[in-house]
């Protein structure tokens, strides 16, 4: 049964909305205090047995080393008290998925390399680890904007939650055979066709550009050999690397190869990869079956010869480094700007001493002293009153010792309850009152537009936050109840100065 909106799962995780179901498990968006979004993957006890969270947590860790931005970590798995579930939390993206971009409008060739590109880096990534990712399709990659277009992969883990399905499964994932990076290889060829069309690639037998004509897409007949080899039965038949897969289709395609997406000393080929991506499923009682398996690296490659003219600068540039250091600048090399400029300094500095010196050597005559006037012609002397003082600004003020700021009084809804608002049936309303009155009020990170605030928002948990211009700023995190009104009410403090 689908778990409404407003839903808390491990006493943090607010429920938001449905995101997709698979036969075995249920995927929400949901929110955190103060404002983070996750993604939960609610699965059924009987679906989620402990060999598969130890096969999990194996997996993540050995994908530690990976950066965030390029595939999305486990953030939580355990099981959920209230709803007798289990689940595992991940960070949500900020960025569309590819089947989204795709759906809204398709990519130039040029822009589709990118994406290409960006994917293939995140891979490669995974791939250093001795790590495949096994789950590769248009709504698992999230694309970051121009120009760096970097992609994040997400659900790492999908292949141990549930089987692989056409069109993005290479034979041996369909078949239950071994899988390695080169089952990746061929998922990303099958990304790569639906980022250039937009159309999934259901036939492999056919020529790519065949196919993309029927949609009116033109592609060039050299890219037919590259997917041909990409997207071999047999893994051995396959390009070794994916940046060798990426070089080969940028070729084909007739644009400028992409920059590689690891140095060189991390591309081996898939028989030095120790794959710790496609261990078998995980036995609680062996502790030692998942342990990362040591990898050897090839030893990086020389350092390529510098160019003669690049050799020759920067022998020119040691050596005249050389020479300021003994003492021994060349007459061309000297500043003479500069010299110039202090030059000039000095002799205006000399031409000020001259007219002081002259200045001083004239005789300083006192003032004479006014003629004393008689008391009869002498005018009395008024003095004007004093100008009032001006009212000091209304300002708060408090000394080193003042009390800090009291927390907010607690959420009540048993005076009055009853909404003011037209209500969906999972949402509750929510009223901010200040005193003195607030000038910010947010809900969830988000602005509020009236004060007081009565916002109507899903049941669940929320961060609410007020300040005053001169006043010390408080944040709460509120549960909301559905059907009803909450009022919380923040006492202001002054800062102190």
């Amino acid at each position: 049964m689908p778990l409404p909106p407003g839903t808390i799962v491990a006493g943090k995780y607010t429920i938001q909305s449905e995101l997709g179901q698979a036969p075995v498990s249920t995927t929400y968006a949901a929110i955190a205090a103060p404002g983070r979004e996750f993604v939960l993957r609610m699965m059924t006890p009987e679906s989620f047995d402990d060999a598969k969270a130890t096969a999990i947590r194996a997996l993540h860790l050995a994908a530690a080393t990976v950066p965030d931005h390029l595939v999305a970590h486990v953030v939580e798995e355990k099981r959920d008290e209230g709803t007798k579930m289990a689940f595992i939390a991940t960070e949500r993206s900020k960025h569309p998925s590819l089947a989204e971009m795709v759906a809204v409008c398709p990519f130039e060739p040029k822009d589709a390399l990118a994406v290409i590109s960006g994917a293939v880096r995140a891979c490669a990534a995974l791939h250093a680890e001795g790590i495949a990712h096994l789950s590769i399709h248009p709504r698992n990659v999230f694309v970051g904007p121009e120009p760096e277009r970097v992609v994040q992969l997400v659900d790492l883990c999908a292949h141990r939650l549930r089987p692989a399905a056409a069109p993005w499964a290479a034979p041996e994932q369909l078949e239950g055979g071994e899988t390695s990076p080169a089952t990746d290889i061929y998922a990303m060829a099958l990304l790569s066709y639906y980022a250039l069309t937009g159309k999934p690639l259901f036939d492999t037998k056919t020529p790519v550009s065949v196919q993309a004509k029927a949609y009116g897409i033109t592609l060039p007949a050299a890219v037919d050999d590259v997917f041909a080899k990409a997207l071999a039965r047999t893994p051995s038949e396959r390009w070794t690397t994916l940046d060798d897969f990426l070089a080969a289709l940028a070729e084909a395609l007739g644009l400028a190869k992409p920059q590689p997406s690891l140095p060189d000393s991390l591309k081996m080929p898939l028989a030095r990869i120790s794959l710790r991506g496609s261990f078998p499923e995980a036995d609680p009682s062996d502790s030692g079956k998942n342990d990362p398996i040591p990898m050897s690296l090839p030893p990086p490659p020389p350092a390529p010869a510098l160019a003669p003219a690049v050799k020759a600068e920067r022998e020119a540039r040691e050596a005249r480094e050389a020479a300021v250091a003994r003492g021994e600048l060349p007459i061309s090399e000297i500043p003479w700007k500069i010299i110039g400029a202090a030059g000039s300094s000095v002799v205006v500095l000399i031409i000020t001493v001259i007219v002081l010196v002259k200045i001083g050597s004239k005789p300083i005559e006192p003032p004479s002293p006014p003629a004393p006037a008689s008391a009869a012609t002498r005018d009395p002397i008024v003095v004007p009153p004093p100008p009032p003082p001006p009212p000091p600004e209304p300002e708060p003020e408090t000394s080193a010792s003042a009390e800090p700021a009291p927390p907010p009084r607690p959420v009540t809804s048993s005076d009055d309850d009853a909404p003011t608002l037209d209500l969906k049936p999972h949402e509750g309303e929510l009223v901010v009152e200040c005193e003195p009155a607030c000038e910010l009020v947010m809900i969830d990170r988000r602005r509020s537009s009236v004060y007081p605030a009565h916002i109507p928002l899903h049941a669940g948990l929320h961060g609410v936050g007020v300040s005053r211009r001169g006043y010390v700023g408080q944040w709460q995190a509120v549960t909301i109840v559905a059907g009803k009104k909450s009022v919380l009410r923040y006492t202001l403090v002054p800062k102190m100065r």
